[in-house]
């Protein structure tokens, strides 16, 4: 069966990576961290040291760039035939509950309504080798394994934000690790998949909403509310990559805020 490696991209993430790694252990064959801070700047977390103590690969670069350009450059440097671009509050499991989601679809935002009011219920119904599953999807026709992104207020799958079977959230972030297949280097945000001999949309497999097989699951919700000074941090750097320009340090970040008052 192909290979497929893990890798994400990080910077001071010392609540979520730990998850992260334990949860591709079970299934990569290769795990990389690609610590990426503003401007090269290394996280004050440990969290280099958390990847480095777990026994990942450790490359170091930037976020300036942008995504387009780092997450292309996390496809070619692991070993592997394939590679999930995945993020620190992300996790793809091995084994897998197989869900049942009921009520209306929500993506909420700023504020978090709760699960009651929300009217959303999960129901287990078994489960299954995820990982067997998307192996199965990797045919020589294919560069790319389009996905299903499932959002969640809480660890584990009980609160989700969102009925993923109404309205699913598709994510390319499963790549052939070849040359002609990454993301636009002039998208800095919310990066698009190409191939880059003909400048289009590389042939991926993507299923129908109502036959996923494959999820991985997103806890951003969560960390946000654990680390909102990290989270706001991560909102300016987002913000100037997308209007161009160069992202201040945390520690500069922190002193401009004190400015504020804040």
């Amino acid at each position: 069966m192909p290979s497929i490696a893990a890798c994400a991209n990080v910077f001071n993430e010392c609540n979520a990576l730990p998850g992260w790694l334990e949860s591709a252990a079970q299934w990569a064959d290769h795990i990389t961290v690609y610590h990426t801070g503003p401007q090269g700047e290394y996280s004050t977390d440990g969290t280099i040291e958390i990847a480095e103590k777990f026994g990942a690969e450790v490359r170091f670069g930037d976020i300036d760039k942008g995504f387009g350009r780092v997450r292309t450059e996390m496809v070619t440097m692991c070993p592997t035939e394939w590679v999930w671009i995945g993020d620190a509050d992300e996790r793809i499991y091995k084994t897998a509950p197989r869900l049942i989601c009921r009520g209306n679809e929500l993506y909420p935002q700023e504020n978090y309504p709760n699960f009651v009011e929300m009217r959303l219920s999960v129901e287990q119904v078994g489960s299954y080798d995820q990982i067997t599953t998307l192996k199965s999807q990797m045919q020589p026709q294919f560069d790319a394994i389009v996905t299903s992104r499932r959002h969640w207020q809480s660890w584990g799958h009980r609160s989700p934000s969102q009925n993923w079977q109404m309205i699913a959230d598709w994510q390319a972030r499963i790549l052939r690790n070849c040359e002609h297949i990454g993301y636009r280097p002039d998208v800095a945000m919310h990066e698009q998949l190409v191939d880059f001999r003909s400048g289009g949309t590389p042939n991926w497999y993507q299923p129908t909403n109502d036959n996923v097989e494959v999820f991985f699951d997103h806890y951003h919700l969560v960390v946000k509310r654990m680390e909102p000074e990290q989270r706001q941090h991560d909102v300016e750097i987002y913000n100037r990559i997308h209007e161009g320009h160069v992202p201040p340090t945390l520690t500069e970040f922190r002193k401009m805020e004190r400015s504020k008052g804040v």
